[in-house]
């Protein structure tokens, strides 16, 4: 069962990465300004933001994998509208169907997963899933770019259908856990919410997401448009770009959490990560071509693997198993109404400043975040592995 919600999760990251790495290049290429193409892309984040806690309600009361079934299908009318579609208002449309869709898959496989965990041995299983989901993100633009040196994006959007179909197979054949009575009464309310965001470490938490999702925002609206432009660089240079720094990420992601079941420091390793993360986010706005991005690329992930592995291990900690949708739900929440931000707000600056400008404003917030956490080390360390309020 975990082996087939690892290669769901990756036919997942695969599909939605092989079609958003290249997007931006796709939208300017049909004539949309830089506002439409934040626009677009933080309209995608803003959908999935504002969908994505009702679907972390509906995963611990509905079955799970019907709600990935449905994602899939909405995923395939937002393909499909980027195939036939071409002007900014119906594009938009089709982004929010896009946008829910990759909510209600994405929720319907971190709740399933989650849900499966045990104690022991958890930090690996949490490192083999980001392992999936970064082999998607590397493998899906590196095909995306080969494909783009062959073919054109419909070709791109027609292996996205492909691939997003698999899942749609592989969804029947997972097994579902069965929800008792109680579980859906105890189940995460509104009424609870109050209680929730009292916990310091769930602020904490939700505080490193959020960060983490305002520099993704700023990636997907300029690091592609940042390669093309300023670099100069082939797509199928750009795919391998992708493809390096995604295997790189599970890789690392992977081994920590190997090295992190024997290592408790949480808040070690998360203001290292972010850190090193903004120190070489801001180094990336001063590279000249593809040795040193990928070199500077590589270094910042490492930052980057650090924190997202800390943010799932937190995710597990400190919701409890029959509340874990909504729990879920609530950190994917503010991941995308941040990552929203920061596309949107990182497509107007590209207009004015190039795109180069964002690397060092998202660079300079992980490095303060980083810094802030460093200095209250201690006191964090306790707050985590405290009792959680109910």
């Amino acid at each position: 069962m975990t082996l087939l919600l690892n290669a769901s999760y990756f036919l997942y990251f695969y599909s939605l990465w092989m079609v958003e790495s290249f997007l931006p290049i796709y939208f300017k290429s049909i004539s949309i300004s830089d506002k439409g193409v934040g626009f677009l892309v933080g309209a995608f984040a803003a959908s999935s933001s504002i969908s994505i806690i009702p679907a972390g309600f509906a995963s611990d009361r509905l079955s799970t994998y019907s709600i990935v079934r449905f994602g899939v299908l909405l995923f395939i009318i937002y393909l499909i509208g980027l195939i036939i579609s071409n002007s900014l208002l119906n594009l938009f449309i089709f982004t929010l169907i896009g946008g829910l869709g990759s909510t209600l898959i994405n929720i319907g496989l971190s709740t399933s997963f989650y849900k499966g965990l045990e104690e022991k041995g958890r930090s690996s299983r949490i490192g083999s899933f980001f392992l999936s989901s970064s082999t998607g993100y590397s493998l899906g633009p590196l095909s995306a770019g080969y494909l783009l040196h062959w073919s054109d994006m419909k070709s791109v959007f027609v292996a996205g259908l492909i691939g997003i179909s698999i899942l749609l197979i592989f969804s029947f054949f997972m097994k579902e856990k069965c929800i008792s009575k109680r579980d859906k009464i105890d189940s995460l309310k509104l009424s609870d919410y109050p209680s929730i965001f009292k916990q310091y470490k769930i602020i904490f938490l939700l505080l490193s997401v959020s960060v983490v999702g305002i520099h993704l925002g700023a990636e997907q609206s300029s690091l592609s448009l940042f390669l093309k432009m300023n670099l100069n660089l082939q797509d199928k240079a750009i795919g391998i770009v992708f493809a390096c720094v995604g295997l790189w990420v599970g890789f690392l992601i992977y081994i920590s959490g190997r090295v992190f079941d024997n290592n408790k420091n949480i808040v070690l390793l998360i203001w290292t990560g972010m850190i090193i993360s903004g120190i070489f986010q801001i180094a990336t706005a001063y590279t000249y071509g593809f040795q040193d991005v990928l070199t500077i690329r590589l270094l910042h992930t490492i930052g980057d693997s650090f924190t997202v592995l800390c943010n799932g291990i937190l995710t597990s900690i400190v919701f409890k198993e029959i509340y874990m949708g909504g729990g879920v739900g609530i950190v994917q929440g503010f991941r995308m109404g941040s990552i929203f931000l920061g596309a949107t707000t990182c497509g107007v600056l590209n207009g004015i400043y190039g795109y180069h400008i964002n690397f060092i404003i998202t660079g300079i917030l992980s490095l303060l975040f980083g810094i802030s956490v460093f200095l209250s080390r201690k006191r964090l360390q306790t707050v985590i592995f405290s009792p959680s309020q109910p």
